[in-house]
């Protein structure tokens, strides 16, 4: 986890000097970013190997994100 939070502030603060945005929000949208890349790609891989149980990804987008858009 200590390489990963490395490399996400690096690139987040190489993003935040190439776009001149703020660097602490780069850093979390990278992070972010990989975080969804890396959810979606394990989707994948589990619908291709038939697994049928929901992955926590989805269970969690479910259960606190699309839940509270209704309230909005």
């Amino acid at each position: 986890s200590i390489i990963l939070g490395m490399v996400f502030c690096i690139a987040g603060l190489w993003l935040s000097y190439e776009l001149h945005i703020a660097s602490g929000a780069s850093i979390i949208l990278v992070a972010g970013f990989v975080y969804v890349v890396l959810s979606v790609i394990k989707g994948k891989l589990s619908a291709g190997l038939n697994c049928r149980s929901e992955s926590n990804f989805e269970f969690i987008l479910h259960k606190y994100f699309l839940k509270s858009i209704y309230f909005l």
